[in-house]
């Protein structure tokens, strides 16, 4: 049944039973689905001596006359075919299967709700630099240390022999990801092989005794103790960290050390004896002891 057909048999069945629907609300005439859908027509009486006519128009669309319909005494008219419903007259209605804007597969039947299709917003990536390890800057190589000892080139059984590394921070240049570069490389421990195998790793590349404030054979950090005479090859190696910044920009970080060799030096110990003399041996070479 219409909105419009509905209205006219309500009101029918009122005058039936001897009320005026022009005494009640239109509410009471048009049920709450067909008042959200506004579908509820204009409903006009005209009471004579002898009947009342009842009046309601179906709204058109704008610009045109709407459809009509009369009720006298119960009876009524319509000008939509019966079976027709309210949702059909939506402009989103579709009568048979279909597809949607959104692309939804429609089958008919009530309207759906229609909604603007989704707007697809790209994300925001941040930027991040890229990690660069130790293998990137392979064509950038640190200054290496070299190795230093005292006494030089020799030493006594039983006593101290100082060792230590000379380096400091180096930072060459070149190109890398085809952009102009620097890399800094900066000393970070230290490792020492007495060739006795007797080995040490520091965070020290130590110093002179005279630069630490020792007497000479004192013991250092760094140095070492040889019990046996003999030659040994004393090797060291420094473990470097490395930054990076592209055309004079910011150092970040690489992923990674780098180690590099010093040079070797080989030391001659000797075994020291004392002995007691009675004169000067230089003024008495025949001296006891001498």
């Amino acid at each position: 049944m219409t909105p419009l057909g509905f209205v006219l048999a309500s009101a029918a069945a009122l005058l039936s039973v001897g009320l005026a629907p022009s005494s009640l609300p239109l509410s009471a005439l048009c049920p709450q689905l067909l008042s959200i859908a506004g579908e509820c027509p204009p409903l006009t009486v005209v009471v004579d001596d002898d009947h009342i006519d009842i009046n309601a128009t179906k709204p058109g669309a704008p610009g045109t006359a709407g459809g009509s319909g009369q009720a006298t005494n119960g009876n009524r008219q319509s000008d939509k075919p019966a079976g027709v419903l309210p949702w059909e007259e939506n402009p989103n209605y579709l009568a048979g299967p279909g597809t949607l804007p959104d692309g939804t597969e429609y089958e008919g039947g009530p309207p759906p709700i229609i909604r603007e299709p989704w707007e697809m917003i790209s994300p925001t990536i941040l930027d991040a630099d890229a990690v660069v390890t130790v293998d990137d800057i392979a064509s950038f190589r640190p200054t290496p240390g070299t190795l230093v000892m005292e006494p030089n080139g020799w030493t006594i059984a039983g006593l101290d022999t100082n060792f230590w590394i000379d380096v400091a921070v180096s930072t060459p240049n070149g190109e890398l990801f085809g952009t102009p570069a620097s890399v800094r490389f900066t000393p970070s421990s230290y490792r020492f092989d007495y060739g006795d195998s007797g080995t040490v790793d520091r965070t020290s590349a130590g110093g002179s005794w005279e630069i630490q404030h020792l007497a000479e054979f004192d013991a250092t950090p760094t140095g070492h103790r040889y019990t046996a005479p003999g030659t040994y090859s004393v090797t060291a190696s420094v473990e470097f960290t490395a930054e990076y910044r592209l055309d004079g920009d910011t150092w970040l970080p690489v992923l990674g050390t780098v180690r590099t060799s010093t040079n070797a030096l080989d030391v001659v110990v000797a075994r020291a004896t004392t002995v007691l003399v009675s004169n000067n041996c230089l003024v008495m070479p025949s001296g006891t002891g001498c």
